[in-house]
C-alpha cells in the first residue's frame, strides 16, 4: 500500500506541474505583454496563457526593438521566447517577444508575416 501511495503521489505531482508550464515565467509574460503596442494588445487572446520557451536562434533572426525603433540580430543569444496567440494568427502569425535569458532585458518583437 505504501509503495502505491508514493507512486500515485509522484504521478499526480508530475501531472499537475505539467498543467501550467508557464508558472515559472509570470513576470516575463506580463513584461512582454506590456512591451507590445496597445493596438496589438487588443488582438491578443488571453495574454496570461502565453507560451514561454527557451530559444537560441542558430541563424540570423532579426527582431524589432520597439523602444529604439530599430532591428537587431539575436543570432546565438539565449532567449526566452514569449508567444501570444492573436485574432490575426491566420494572416500574420502569433506575436513573439524575445527576452534575454540572462539579463531579462526585452530584446524585441519578431517580425510577423
Amino acid at each position: 500500500m505504501g509503495k502505491f501511495f508514493i507512486i500515485f503521489s509522484l504521478f499526480i505531482t508530475i501531472v499537475l506541474s505539467g498543467c501550467n508550464s508557464n508558472s515559472a515565467y509570470p513576470d516575463e509574460i506580463e513584461r512582454a505583454y506590456n512591451y507590445v503596442s496597445p493596438v496589438s494588445q487588443e488582438t491578443i487572446k488571453d495574454w496570461k496563457k502565453a507560451n514561454v520557451e527557451k530559444f537560441t536562434p542558430t541563424g540570423k533572426l532579426e527582431v524589432k526593438d520597439e523602444k529604439k525603433d530599430r532591428y537587431i540580430n539575436i543570432e546565438g543569444l539565449k532567449t526566452l521566447k514569449v508567444t501570444f496567440k492573436t485574432t490575426d494568427d491566420a494572416e500574420l502569425g502569433p506575436i513573439n517577444v524575445y527576452i534575454d535569458e540572462v539579463s531579462k532585458k526585452i530584446l524585441g518583437i519578431g517580425i510577423r508575416k
